[in-house]
């Protein structure tokens, strides 16, 4: 009966040592497969910010390419504006000029008569003069005595004051020219940079796109 008693208390310690074994065991893998839920919570949750993120960079991207492709637009049609603003001042001082030379020919054939050039063609716009190799020097009329020599020192001042305004009139054609230039070759590099930072962020909001479709597919 003893031995019977002493047997039954060693089987209770065997299985006793069993179940805690086995407790151990599927507390264990309890433990793991928590760990294991949480990682995958985490790695969803991750998954999902950083897709929303991606969203809204290529959002970014697009909106800065549409207003980049707005700004260039506008940029053209300032810089053809002010194209034609050039062209129709260099065309008005042109003009001035012409008239300014045809003044001075026709006070010159008066007052300074060995100053006038000949021209080659009947239009009195056109600036391809020859001087004359000799002129015959026209005489004052009679009836203006001491007066014709007056008339025409006041003519020489006309004359320079002429030369003065035709003067000013080249250089702000040159200024005019040169920042004309300076414009255009400003415009050109505005573009060529705006070309390239278009390419770059069409080429990045591609890549994040490409991002967001494979963490979208991920399982």
């Amino acid at each position: 009966m003893v031995e019977l008693l002493a047997n039954e208390s060693a089987d209770d310690t065997s299985k006793k040592a069993y179940c805690k074994k086995e407790f151990r065991e599927v507390a264990s893998k309890s433990q793991a497969l928590d760990a294991k839920i949480k990682s995958l919570t985490a790695s969803v949750k991750e998954k999902k910010t950083a897709i929303t993120k991606l969203a809204e960079d290529i959002t970014a991207l697009q909106a800065g390419v549409k207003a980049l492709d707005e700004s260039v637009a506008k940029a053209g049609e300032n810089r053809q504006a002010e194209h034609s603003e050039y062209q129709d001042s260099m065309s008005s001082n042109s003009a001035s000029l012409d008239l300014l030379s045809l003044a001075r020919e026709r006070m010159n054939k008066v007052y300074n008569p060995t100053m006038v050039a000949e021209t080659t063609t009947k239009s009195p716009y056109d600036l391809s003069f020859f001087q004359r190799a000799s002129v015959r020097v026209q005489q004052p009329p009679p009836t203006f005595e001491g007066g014709y020599q007056k008339k025409a020192e006041e003519s020489n001042g006309v004359l320079k004051m002429m030369g003065t305004l035709s003067s000013d009139i080249e250089k702000e054609m040159a200024v005019a020219k040169t920042e004309e230039e300076n414009a255009q070759a400003d415009y050109q590099e505005t573009i060529a940079d705006a070309a390239k930072k278009r390419e770059a962020d069409m080429a990045l909001a591609a890549s994040k796109a490409q991002d967001k479709a494979d963490l979208e597919g991920d399982p």
